[in-house]
């Protein structure tokens, strides 16, 4: 069941500022542009840098507009929020070499904390696994699948928080797994075909479990009243 009642006409006036979806999106461009600014905007092309930039715009768009609103009362803007932004923002996201940019923003101590971490032999393992294609396309549809359980699901929708966490992790595993086909050469590149299909299929179908897990619900809550409402009735009578 949706925690708001959606209303078609105050659309354009349920705007959502929530620090948990507006921060991390003015981090980032923050940290990227101190990152050009310390190498003068040499660290990449303009091109690059725009892309980056379009795709934070895009993933903050769709939460924080009036889209984010509409997405908690239509689930066809729900599918379409969740695919612009793993689909769309985080590609071109990806394509900025934020890695590279952000960590030039940070002070030279920290960065080697950072490269100290990433070889550390644990971390280092996760990493060459998750640069399989196979591997990240697994973590991919269980991170999503789980997200759109019941129990998740309507968690997210309760609570505000844990749906600017759900989406960050959208965002999280949709980086990895296109910085996986963005680190591919051309001809590998086609060989990830298969797995975009893929993830827009897992796509579509967990936003289907989640509609689906939404109508049984509401249907159970209709029913709990209607009996409430029978026995109430047959007390008067």
């Amino acid at each position: 069941m949706l925690a708001h009642v959606f209303n078609p006409n105050a659309i354009w006036s349920q705007w959502n500022f929530d620090p948990w979806e507006t921060f991390p999106a003015l981090i980032a461009l923050g940290l990227y542009g101190v990152g050009l600014y310390a190498t003068g905007i040499r660290a990449v092309s303009r091109a690059r840098a725009a892309s980056f930039v379009t795709g934070v715009f895009l993933a903050l768009g769709v939460n924080v507009s009036p889209i984010h609103s509409a997405a908690e009362g239509m689930f066809s803007v729900h599918m379409i929020q969740h695919q612009v932004l793993m689909l769309v923002a985080a590609p071109l996201v990806v394509a900025g070499r934020p890695a590279l940019v952000m960590a030039l923003a940070l002070p030279h101590r920290w960065r080697q904390w950072g490269w100290g971490v990433a070889r550390a032999r644990p971390v280092a393992t996760a990493l060459r696994v998750l640069k399989n294609p196979l591997a990240i396309l697994l973590v991919f549809a269980g991170v999503l699948w789980l997200w759109h359980l019941p129990g998740p699901y309507e968690e997210a929708v309760r609570n505000n928080g844990v749906h600017a966490l759900e989406h960050i992790a959208f965002l999280g595993i949709s980086l990895g797994f296109w910085a996986g086909v963005m680190r591919a050469g051309p001809r590998r590149r086609i060989g990830y075909l298969p797995a975009i299909l893929l993830v827009i299929g897992t796509l579509i179908d967990a936003d289907r479990l989640a509609r689906r897990c939404a109508d049984v619900r509401r249907a159970r809550v209709s029913a709990v009243l209607d009996a409430r409402g029978a026995a109430g009735y047959q007390r008067r009578t």
